[in-house]
């Protein structure tokens, strides 16, 4: 008896364990401040970052971010977890660089928004609000003056233009 729940015990540390294990992965094309081309083990994984949502590259500082992450991400390894993947066959990631997580850096630099759809971080909220009250990336200009992206996707041309025109920074 003693024996099986040994047995037991191991199995099922062995599987906690591969559940939490992080992968890694080389960056090796950043398509946009959250979603990203990832090398693993020869084959390429096209990943979206969990819990923030970065301006779309037409979007009023949706290609600065892209540059500001590209710099930072592009030709890097990095560790990740993924869960899922999107309705875009793109796997839902979580990725930390130097052992910080993506989602805090890109948050505090305001070069995305809190994913409030999808998550309710109360950490990550709080990094977003810094970056608000210091004036940060796409925030330069106040709160009033930024689109979120998921208005912008859903808004026609005309609507974009009338909503989000962002700032003269």
């Amino acid at each position: 008896m003693k024996a099986i729940r040994n047995i037991l015990i191991g199995f099922l540390l062995v599987i906690a364990s591969n559940a939490m294990a992080q992968r890694t992965a080389k960056i090796v094309r950043v398509w946009d401040a959250d979603t990203y081309s990832l090398l693993v083990k020869g084959k390429i994984i096209v990943a979206r970052l969990t819990n923030i949502d970065a301006p779309e590259l037409k979007q009023h500082f949706g290609e600065a971010a892209k540059q500001q992450v590209s710099q930072i991400l592009l030709g890097k390894t990095v560790s990740f977890d993924s869960a899922e993947t999107d309705k875009y066959k793109r796997q839902l990631v979580s990725i930390r660089i130097d052992g910080k997580a993506l989602d805090s850096l890109l948050l505090r630099n305001g070069w995305a928004w809190l994913y409030l759809e999808y998550c309710n971080d109360a950490n990550l909220a709080n990094l977003q609000r810094l970056a608000i009250n210091e004036h940060k990336g796409l925030w330069v200009c106040g709160v009033n003056s930024v689109c979120p992206p998921w208005l912008y996707r859903h808004y026609n041309f005309k609507n974009r233009l009338k909503y989000c025109k962002g700032c003269n920074s």
